[in-house]
């Protein structure tokens, strides 16, 4: 049994309750998700928690592990500066290991407003929210994005809450949702030097009546695989669909936005929320960043083992009372 406070859908703040929630979360059944924009829940979703506090109370890392589950991003702040990251996810907040990508396990990304000569990931131009790897058979289930530096002025963070956004679309055009649901897309990336990357993905996965997984990388979407495979009224319809649901991505009310700061973890659900960047002023200043990844399936344990050693391990009474 989770000690959890449930929400309305769940009824009264029982053993049984909180535990069938759970298992919701676990089974990512959207009944168990809280669905959110910056306009009404962002500020729930993006609420902090503190390094200090998750690293010594087992109880205060499994409500992380947990909010994140709820909302697919959870927030650490003041985590000690390390040159190599990796033991936060492994050992401080037990969902290791790192996956391994075609960049690495740990991802260097630099942001700077000088034209100094040295590579420069992205300009400081806005980034568009997206989901990551979408040329990857399987898309990484978590995104972690560690704060090394940032001293420019803007460059917020964005998050987009794809769930919230489509299930506006499914009540409002159910038949443009289905399109999401029924149309392979294809991506197409290469590293210099490297083989190329194939895959085809559905903006929305469905599981039953649940959304489970949202690809959307539109940068890399291979337009000539695309067109081969689809005749031209699905590539219209689709089209027309991906456009109103993009289109609710952008909207003014629907992005929460976060600055980074040094010291920072974000964890992110790379199957449903999308991350991007506000533009930031030139010449002000350095923004890097480290990217690592891990498995969803990980954080399930995680939290189990958790339960355990707070609780005990569940007793025959315990199984009969739930």
């Amino acid at each position: 049994i989770i000690p959890r406070n449930t929400n309305s859908a769940y009824g009264v703040d029982s053993g049984a309750t909180i535990l069938e929630q759970y298992m919701d979360l676990v089974q990512r059944k959207n009944k168990a998700h809280t669905f959110w924009t910056g306009e009404n829940g962002g500020d729930t979703a993006l609420e902090p928690f503190q390094y200090a506090n998750v690293k010594a109370d087992k109880e205060a890392l499994q409500a992380f592990l947990l909010h994140f589950l709820e909302y697919g991003v959870a927030i650490l702040k003041n985590c000690p500066i390390l040159e190599n990251p990796v033991s936060l996810l492994n050992e401080d907040l037990r969902y290791g290991p790192v996956q391994d990508t075609i960049y690495g396990s740990v991802v260097e990304i630099k942001f700077r407003s000088s034209t100094d000569g040295e590579l420069v990931a992205y300009t400081n131009n806005e980034l568009p929210t997206h989901t990551d790897f979408s040329f990857y058979t399987k898309t990484p289930d978590i995104l972690n994005v560690y704060g090394v530096e940032n001293t420019v002025v803007g460059g917020e963070s964005t998050y987009v809450d794809t769930f919230g956004v489509l299930n506006e679309v499914r009540e409002e055009r159910p038949d443009l949702f289905q399109i999401l649901t029924e149309v392979d897309v294809y991506y197409r990336y290469a590293v210099p030097g490297k083989k190329l990357n194939v895959s085809s993905h559905k903006v929305v996965e469905m599981r039953g009546e649940n959304m489970y997984r949202v690809v959307d990388m539109f940068c890399e979407l291979d337009e000539l695989e695309f067109v081969r495979h689809n005749d031209i009224e699905t590539r219209k319809k689709w089209w027309e669909a991906y456009s109103y649901y993009r289109n609710k991505c952008t909207e003014p009310r629907t992005p929460a936005a976060r600055r980074l700061d040094k010291g920072d973890l974000i964890m992110i659900d790379n199957c449903r929320v999308l991350h991007g960047r506000k533009p930031f002023v030139d010449g002000t200043g350095e923004r890097v960043m480290n990217l690592m990844y891990a498995e969803f399936s990980h954080v399930i344990p995680a939290i189990l083992d958790l339960h355990m050693e707070i609780h005990g391990k569940p007793t025959k009474e315990d199984s009969a009372a739930a």
